[in-house]
């Protein structure tokens, strides 16, 4: 493709969004690159969740725009896994299937190969209530995944999974690129940034840094602290992200 052909999978300009009044995305505008994993990350109460879910079209922002192609997205080019995720505990995890599959045109029955490999086909005629978190979370990515929209956007997939199941979800993660999607995530997982092309850091002013997590690692330096050792944990707060078994803490001007 040339450089005159090349055409972001997304485009947000100037994005502002408010919550009950109180402003949480101001004057936000980024591009991301179409077939690459973008990561976003930063403490808690930055605007990550609002910030995605306006890519997503979850939420419309009070200005600005956001456009594929140079117009607006349509629907069925984006799929969103929301930090809540999508379980009904009413229903039994094969009904949680069968009821968000009719609501997206571009559904397929990659759910079935999904649900193998996330290690919960046995579970599902069980009822969701009876799920861990980790298992309502697998539910959940198995049918965000199984969408055949070329931009997914997901809000912490990784989140309450142990290593393994988040393993297997990154792997798929990738395989959704190389296939020629576009993914764009949130976290708090030094290991989610090892499929990541690109990572933005936000903190309450935007968007602090912005490059490849590899070459950001020194400039984070500036921006994050060190903490104790912590192999396999994230930190409660949501204000540490663990890098080779390092922690590296996200500070304010009030820390």
């Amino acid at each position: 493709m040339s450089v005159s052909e090349y055409q972001p999978a997304i485009v947000a300009e100037d994005i502002h969004k408010s919550l009950g009044g109180e402003p949480i995305v101001e004057g936000l505008s980024l591009s991301v690159d179409p077939g690459t994993v973008t990561a976003i990350a930063g403490p808690n109460g930055v605007g990550k969740t609002v910030l995605v879910s306006c890519l997503a079209g979850a939420l419309v922002p009070d200005a600005g725009s956001i456009t594929r192609h140079g117009a607006a997205i349509p629907p069925h080019a984006v799929v969103f896994g929301p930090q809540a995720g999508l379980s009904l505990p009413g229903l039994t995890g094969r009904e949680t299937i069968r009821f968000y599959r009719s609501l997206h045109p571009r559904a397929t029955d990659r759910w079935q190969t999904l649900v193998a490999a996330f290690g919960i086909e046995s579970a599902l005629d069980d009822p969701v209530r009876t799920y861990s978190g980790g298992m309502q979370q697998l539910l959940s990515l198995s049918i965000v995944l199984s969408i055949d929209a070329p931009i997914v956007v997901l809000d912490e997939p990784t989140a309450a999974l142990d290593p393994t199941a988040r393993e297997t979800v990154l792997t798929e993660i990738l395989s959704r690129t190389e296939a020629g999607d576009t993914v764009i995530l949130t976290t708090h997982s030094a290991e989610d940034l090892t499929v990541a092309d690109r990572l933005l850091v936000l903190n309450e002013t935007g968007i602090v840094a912005d490059g490849p997590p590899e070459a950001l690692r020194s400039a984070l330096s500036t921006l994050i602290q060190t903490v104790d050792r912590n192999l396999g944990a994230d930190d409660a707060s949501g204000r540490t992200i663990y890098r080779d078994g390092v922690g590296y803490q996200f500070v304010s001007e009030d820390d």
